[in-house]
């Protein structure tokens, strides 16, 4: 898993991926990618913690979505 303790569906196309071992601070690089090219949207980050990043899956036509999607995190721990 990779430093991935849990990843948390808060609701269709939300997300938070909890850290097995927490950031020392909120400022650290996440980028990541989604696994549907059959429709058009993206992926924010829209909170950062120590120990967490939520993030969205949105939909160009609005709404969001849920899809494979992957993450990698950079920065002091």
């Amino acid at each position: 898993s990779f430093n991935i303790g849990a990843i948390c569906d808060d609701g269709t196309g939300d997300r938070t991926i909890e850290w097995d071992t927490n950031f020392g601070q909120t400022t650290y690089a996440v980028v990541g990618s989604w696994g549907d090219n059959t429709v058009d949207g993206y992926m924010s980050f829209i909170t950062y913690a120590a120990g967490s990043v939520r993030l969205i899956l949105a939909l160009d036509a609005g709404g969001n979505t849920d899809v494979v999607t992957a993450q990698a995190a950079f920065g002091d721990q």
